[in-house]
C-alpha cells in the first residue's frame, strides 16, 4: 500500500492463493488498493509464461525458502527479481545485476526497492536480460542432473 499511495503507475499480479489468501485480500481491501491488484489464481505450467510476461518484476518476500520453483520460472522468463535477502535468494540474485534484494521482513525498505526498480523502467529490459542469462547457466536440469549424476559417479 506504501508504493501504490506513492505511485499511480504501479499495478499488482498475485497468482496461486495459499493459505494467507483470504487475509492478504482483507489487507488490501482495507488500504484502498484491491481495484490495483489482479488475482490470479492458481495457474497452470502452460499459462504461467504468459503471467510472468505481463510482469515488470517478480517480487518474493518469502522468509525461508530453498531455490525457489518460482524464482527460477521469472529468471527463465527474463524478469528482473526483488526478493528478499534470505541464503537462499542471495545464490541467485545480484543486486543491480539481474534483481534487487531487500531486507527480509522490512516492508518499508521493499516498498523503497519496488519505487526504485520502477523509477528506472528503461534498465529493466536489460536487467531482465541478465535473469534470462542466469537462468541458462544455472538453473538447465538437464545439466545440474548430469553434473550431479557425474559426482555420483565418481563416488563408486
Amino acid at each position: 500500500m506504501k508504493v501504490a499511495q506513492q505511485s499511480e503507475n504501479v499495478d499488482l499480479i498475485l497468482l496461486g492463493g495459499g493459505s494467507q489468501g483470504a487475509h492478504i485480500r482483507q489487507i488490501l481491501q482495507s488500504g484502498g488498493v484491491l481495484d490495483r491488484v489482479t488475482f490470479g489464481g492458481q495457474i497452470s505450467q502452460t499459462d504461467l509464461p504468459n503471467w510472468y510476461h505481463m510482469a515488470d518484476i517478480y517480487i518474493s518476500p518469502s522468509h525461508v525458502d530453498g531455490s525457489s520453483v518460482s524464482l527460477m520460472e521469472a529468471l527463465a522468463c527474463g524478469l528482473p527479481c526483488l526478493v528478499s535477502d534470505i541464503p537462499a535468494n542471495k545464490e541467485w540474485v545480484f543486486e543491480n545485476e539481474n534483481g534487487w534484494l531487500f531486507r527480509d521482513g522490512d516492508a518499508d525498505h521493499l516498498a523503497e526497492k519496488i519505487l526504485a526498480a520502477m523509477n528506472q523502467r528503461e534498465k529493466l529490459p536489460e536487467i531482465g536480460r541478465s535473469s534470462r542469462r542466469s537462468a541458462e547457466m544455472r538453473a538447465d536440469w538437464k545439466k545440474n542432473a548430469e553434473a550431479l549424476m557425474n559426482v555420483y559417479r565418481n563416488l563408486k
